[in-house]
This record gives C-alpha cells, structure tokens and sequence, in this order.
C-alpha cells in the first residue's frame, strides 16, 4: 500500500508540473486546468500512476525537465538554469536510461534561442558541454562500474559477448531495419490497439509524428 501511494504522490507531482507548464502556454488558468485533467484522466496515465512501477518517477522527472525546458523558451537560459536542467537530466538517466531523449530535445532548445540571438554559437556550445559533462560524471560511472550494462557486444551475427555501449550502438546499427517496422506496427503492441491500416498510412503518422516532434 505504501508503495502505490508513493506511485500515487509522484503521479500528482506528475500533474502539478504539467499545469505549470500549461499555464505558461495558456493565458486562462481554467484552460492549463483542463489540460491537465485531460492528461489526468487518460487511461494509459491512470494505470501506470497507481502501479508499482519506475515509470511514475520517470514522468515525474521528465515533467520537471519539461517545465524548465519551457522556462527557458520563454526567459532564456542562464547558467543556473542550465546547472539545474542538468542535474534533472542526470537524475532521469539514473532513473531510467530512455530518459536520455532529453538529450535530443535540449539541443533544439539550444537551436531555439541561438535563433532567436539570445545565445550566441559559443554560448550554446559551452552549455551542451557542460550538460554532457554532468551527464558523464553523475551517470557515466555506472557504465564504468557495471552496475549498469546496455545489450551485449554485436557482431551482427547475433552473438552475445561482452556488455558494452559500443555493442549497443553497433546492435542499432545492425537492426535498424527491424526497430523501424516495429515503429510502424506500433499500434498493435498491447494487441488490443491492433488495427489494420495500411503501411501508408503508417508512414504518414511516422513523419507527422517526426514533424510534432520537432515542432515540440
């Protein structure tokens, strides 16, 4: 019980950072508020909020590294800013290594206010490195220690040696053919979304969902 209600806590946190976040996209407080119920009352949110699962710390961090990531569209970023998305950051890959697609989407943060002037090119380039840099450092360890591995060493020929983040980049390499069907197949993962739409179809929601992604 004290294990879902700590689920349950981090899932409110979850909601709270949203509504912020909101708030600073919608100038009436009741719309950020019905967004937030929206998100608040999605099924797929709802189960994984009360399950004993990592994924309710997950959103919690992410939702964080969302609000500031909006903070700083809006007010620029400063060196403590960028101290502080950093160590949420940091504190998101130790949680769950997918949270490394904040990576991606701080370098169009980045791009952002670089076109906007309010950083200039060796600006950003100094904050993007003190971010991999704490990223090394707070995260890097648990590579190094082994108490984190990533997929065995691939030699494309499916054998399975040594863990490695090389191995896992060369695995990517060699599979991405497969990692892109299942991108488009995606809907019947639960089998229960199953639904027979042609590939073309799927290719146009991959590529809108590709130009969301950016426009995000």
């Amino acid at each position: 019980i004290g294990v879902r209600l700590l689920s349950a806590l981090m899932s409110t946190g979850t909601m709270l950072f949203s509504y912020l976040t909101l708030r600073r996209f919608f100038a009436e407080e009741r719309m950020a508020k019905s967004s937030s119920l929206i998100i608040a009352m999605s099924p797929m949110y709802a189960y994984m909020g009360m399950a004993v699962n990592v994924d309710a710390l997950v959103w919690l961090i992410f939702s964080v590294f969302v609000y500031l990531i909006t903070r700083a569209f809006d007010e620029g970023l400063s060196v403590q800013m960028n101290v502080v998305i950093g160590l949420t950051m940091a504190f998101g890959v130790l949680t769950k290594q997918t949270f490394l697609i904040a990576v991606p989407m701080y370098v169009i943060l980045l791009g952002f206010l670089w076109y906007r002037k309010l950083l200039t090119s060796r600006q950003a380039a100094s904050s993007l490195g003190v971010i991999l840099a704490m990223l090394l450092v707070l995260d890097g360890w648990l590579y190094v220690s082994g108490l984190v591995s990533t997929s065995p060493s691939y030699t494309g020929e499916h054998v399975r040696t040594a863990r490695s983040i090389s191995g896992f980049l060369s695995h990517l390499y060699h599979r991405s053919g497969e990692y892109a069907n299942t991108y488009n197949t995606a809907w019947g993962t639960y089998g229960w979304l199953d639904t027979p739409v042609s590939l073309r179809v799927f290719g146009l929601i991959r590529t809108l969902s590709a130009i969301a992604t950016v426009g995000l």
